[in-house]
């Protein structure tokens, strides 16, 4: 008689994390769904995250303990942790995350009732060392509304830690190896998956179970790194940018929507470099006014499903940064030609709209 398959696998990537390792495993053996096997891969420690493991793997079957003798990269050991796995579900569980005794039942759920899921997600909270502050990220994009608006709430309203949703483990190996070959660097690459799936339409959350993901700097190991100079940093971002517009290069989306999806990941790579390059205030406040303008223009061109296509030159040239003010007016006149009433869309446009050009911003002013 063949073996048992477990309906759900956890991988656990390990190194140097034994202070809050027992406390995360515990979390999974508490589990309310009990169908699951859990791959410890630990990646030579040098703490006691061995004997952790050893002990966990003794005592329940479904923990499988592999030890490496040799010390390979973090990203080195997720793939070998996912290449593990046997189960048609799969999740990545860091050493020193929590989750609802739910989580994996609910997201096991979802997958089941939504066949074109490729990526169940929950709520999320993080919270960080001692003395700052804990922050939610509730699930926001609405499921059952447009694709355009998803995927808007998919870019702008996500957190990287959809990463550790549950996966179909197939679909999960198909695009992480491709965005592997497409973007070599470590550096962004959650983003980069995370946005290849809403570009699918393949990312489906609930509000009925929590992720738990803590960023405790005291009980995190000292990884040493390189330093990259302002040359290396823009390179790595040039690329990221690339990849990206690769992306939605291949996307069944409309030449209209692409272009304004373009606008949109200005704004993304703007917000992925002030969390991770810790821009000065000036740049802050440029990329929550980006925001602002976007969201707007967002509901100025998804009034009605033929709209986009109509405002193909505006987004055109929005895009290219230049003709700002006669790309409003195109706007102002297409809505009045409509008939569209929602005038307050179009005198919040005119006084708040702003265009990206060559990395800065431009204040539209009203007209008097």
């Amino acid at each position: 008689m063949p073996p048992h398959m477990p309906r759900v696998s956890v991988a656990v990537p390990v190194y140097n994390g034994a202070a809050l390792l027992e406390e995360s495993l515990a979390c999974i053996a508490g589990q309310t769904m009990r169908d699951f096997e859990v791959i410890l891969s630990d990646n030579g420690s040098s703490d006691a995250t061995p004997e952790i493991c050893a002990r966990y793997a003794a005592k329940d079957s479904r923990f499988r303990h592999i030890r490496h003798e040799t010390t390979s990269g973090p990203l080195e050991n997720f793939l070998f942790a996912r290449d593990q796995a046997s189960a048609p579900y799969f999740l990545w569980r860091a050493h020193d995350d929590l989750s609802a005794d739910t989580y994996l039942a609910v997201l096991a759920d979802l997958l089941d009732r939504r066949p074109e899921t490729v990526l169940a997600v929950g709520d999320i909270r993080r919270e960080a060392s001692p003395g700052t502050t804990r922050r939610d990220f509730p699930y926001r994009p609405d499921d059952a509304g447009p694709r355009l608006t998803r995927l808007w709430a998919q870019m702008f309203r996500s957190s990287s830690s959809w990463y550790y949703g549950m996966w179909r483990r197939e679909a999960c190996i198909s695009v992480t190896e491709e965005i592997r070959a497409l973007h070599p660097d470590v550096w962004a690459t959650d983003h980069l998956t995370l946005f290849a799936l809403a570009l699918r339409d393949g990312i489906r959350g609930s509000h009925d179970t929590l992720f738990s993901q803590r960023i405790i700097h005291a009980a995190r190991p000292v990884v040493p790194w390189e330093r990259l100079t302002s040359g290396q940093m823009r390179d790595q971002n040039a690329r990221f940018h690339a990849a990206c517009l690769h992306l939605l290069d291949q996307s069944t989306f409309s030449t209209a929507e692409r272009a304004l999806i373009r606008l949109w990941l200005h704004r993304q790579l703007k917000r992925l470099l002030a969390a991770l390059h810790q821009p000065h205030l000036r740049g802050q406040r440029a990329a929550r006014r980006i925001d602002t303008a976007l969201n707007m223009l967002t509901q100025g061109l998804c009034v009605c499903d033929t709209l986009a296509v109509n405002t193909q030159h505006l987004v055109t040239q929005l895009q290219a940064g230049s003709c700002a003010r006669s790309a409003y007016d195109h706007l102002a006149n297409f809505r009045r030609h409509k008939r569209h009433r929602d005038t307050q869309c179009v005198e919040r446009l005119r006084a708040r709209l702003f265009v990206w050009q060559l990395g800065d911003v431009q204040h539209i002013p009203a007209q008097r």
